[in-house]
Parts: C-alpha cells; structure tokens; sequence
C-alpha cells in the first residue's frame, strides 16, 4: 500500500470488494522497536462494518459470497471493479495575485 491508498477498496482474489484500505504499518516505527524492516503490510476495514455504516443510506449495497475457487488474473480482476472505481479530482484552489511590496 502507498500513501493516498486509504478509502480505496480491497479486493480478493476472485474480484470482490472485501474491505477498505485503511491505513498501513508505520514501518519506521516497527524497525526501531524488532530491528526488521517490514514492508507491504497494510490495515482495511471489513466489508460487514462499511455495510452496516451504510444500512439506512441511500446507498445501493449488493452482497455477495467471497468465492476462493477462483483466482483471477490482476487485469480481471481489474475489469470486474472498474465500474465500481470513480475517480475524484480537485483541483488547486486560485492563487491571489501577488501584490506589491515596492515603496515609492
């Protein structure tokens, strides 16, 4: 997981959503208290917790059961999410022109 990950979904093997990516280890401070660099470890919310967050929102929530007896490749699974991903764009806010600081 890198930064900016959080909020985003995580998906098993078969292409469901079954969580989301929360946050992940705080590397530096594990090597300064075991003296071994752990890498690629993050946290997620389970997808029960985000559909009870849900019960009574507008939201539409379809359930469906994990199946470990398919493994898709990672442009599958891919394909399987994608409706789901939107993607969010702000742009920077407006920059104040500069004013002067000249003295006559």
């Amino acid at each position: 997981m890198s930064r900016g990950n959080s909020g985003g979904p995580l998906v098993g093997p078969d292409g469901s959503v079954i969580g989301m990516i929360q946050r992940k280890l705080d590397t530096q401070r594990i090597l300064d208290r075991t003296q071994e660099w752990t890498v690629n470890v993050s946290y997620a919310l389970r997808s029960s917790h985000i559909v009870t967050f849900l019960a009574g929102t507008e939201a539409a929530v379809a359930i469906e059961m994990l199946d470990l007896q398919q493994t898709l490749r990672p442009h599958l699974v891919y394909e399987r999410v994608n409706p789901s991903i939107v993607s969010i764009i702000v742009p920077p806010p407006a920059r104040r022109p500069a004013t002067s600081s000249a003295t006559p």
